[in-house]
């Protein structure tokens, strides 16, 4: 890719990085995206876009350790755009995914004796399956 391209493909990621921040920081679990008009008043900021958005990724994915893909982007369309090494991108990368699962583990084990949203909303379905595999495996307070 010459460098042009690389450059343009670093701002586009930057930038929806900072449109999937925006709509994952401004969540509300009570918005769904069915049935939605625009004249409903919305609380995200990002609008549909972002109410679509977080609602997919929070909720079927790792919850609120899911803000750790905005942040991946972010450091991806950065070492795009300067085009630097990729050895600390990816070291960086690695270390916010773990930590966002981890996240989602922990708020699923708390909601374990909370329970309401905290349950499954709050973690995510995919690190409630994960915490509740691990469970199965090595018990609740192992």
């Amino acid at each position: 890719m010459n460098y042009r391209k690389q450059e343009i493909a670093g701002i586009f990621l930057c930038v929806l990085a900072l449109f999937v921040l925006l709509s994952f920081l401004t969540y509300n679990p009570l918005e769904t995206p069915s049935g939605l008009s625009p004249e409903i008043a919305k609380k995200n900021i990002m609008g549909i876009f972002g109410i679509y958005t977080s609602y997919y990724l929070m909720k079927f994915t790792f919850g609120w350790g899911t803000i750790f893909l905005p942040l991946v982007m972010g450091i991806t369309g950065y070492t795009l755009f300067t085009r630097r090494a990729w050895e600390m991108s990816l070291r960086i990368s690695g270390y916010l995914t773990g930590l966002g699962v981890w996240i989602s583990i922990l708020l699923a084990w708390i909601g374990q004796s909370q329970g309401g949203m905290w349950e499954a909303e709050f973690s995510g379905l995919a690190g409630y399956m994960l915490w509740n595999f691990l469970q199965g495996i090595f018990g609740c307070y192992a």
